[in-house]
């Protein structure tokens, strides 16, 4: 992008390899940021003219407005080394998804991360470590197991858009998603998700154009059928 008046490109510039104490402004800047953005949330009754907060569990942005600040705030991020990135999100990652259940509509920043190709492969590998973590939480129908759910197709998603970076993040947890799924749901109070998980993670591979995710799944095959 470049500045107005300004002959500088500075998408092509060098990322800058900020120091732990200059990293660290960009941790407070996310984790207040997020709450920050709550400020869309509020609504005014047009009755009685009483502000109130949108529902938590509301699936959609109110305005443009929102919804371009969401898209700016996280594109401030992809800016980023690479390296600064990672710490960063590897630090906010489960504040980021306790926001998100308070606001759905911040969903837009992890969507923007993995979708763009410079941060998708590291955002994906740092959220996917942080579902798995917590794969014992989804047995049970709760709005936290439900967002999790949602994340990790999310995950999968972007295998689809990056193939080639995405498949090498997902491969090596390929073994874990599908043996823990299966173990998992023969103990859950509702194994609906695992069922869920393991669909949404089978139509990411299918269709024969992931050759490495496809080959890295075919042993686990039999042991499925049998289950």
């Amino acid at each position: 992008c470049k500045v107005p008046g300004s002959t500088v490109d500075y998408a092509t510039q060098p990322q800058k390899l900020f120091l732990p104490h200059e990293t660290h402004h960009f941790v407070d800047l996310f984790r207040y940021g997020l709450v920050a953005l709550d400020v869309y949330r509020v609504t005014t009754n047009l009755t009685s003219g009483v502000h109130v907060l949108r529902s938590a569990n509301c699936q959609t942005v109110k305005t443009k407005e929102e919804k371009e600040v969401l898209e700016h705030f996280a594109g401030v991020f992809t800016m980023m080394n690479m390296t600064t990135f990672k710490v960063v999100f590897s630090e906010m990652v489960e504040h980021l998804v306790e926001r998100i259940q308070s606001n759905y509509a911040l969903q837009i920043i992890p969507n923007s991360f993995l979708a763009n190709s410079t941060t998708s492969a590291t955002f994906a590998g740092i959220l996917l470590t942080f579902l798995l973590q917590r794969m014992d939480t989804m047995g049970c129908n709760s709005e936290q197991s439900n967002l999790h759910l949602k994340l990790f197709k999310l995950v999968f998603g972007s295998v689809t858009l990056f193939a080639q970076e995405n498949e090498l993040m997902l491969k090596p947890h390929l073994h874990e998603i599908v043996n823990r799924s299966m173990s998992l749901a023969n103990t859950a109070q509702d194994p609906c998700n695992y069922f869920l998980l393991l669909r949404a993670l089978f139509r990411s591979i299918g269709g024969g154009s992931h050759e490495q995710l496809y080959q890295e799944f075919l042993p686990l095959l039999s042991n499925l059928l049998q289950a």
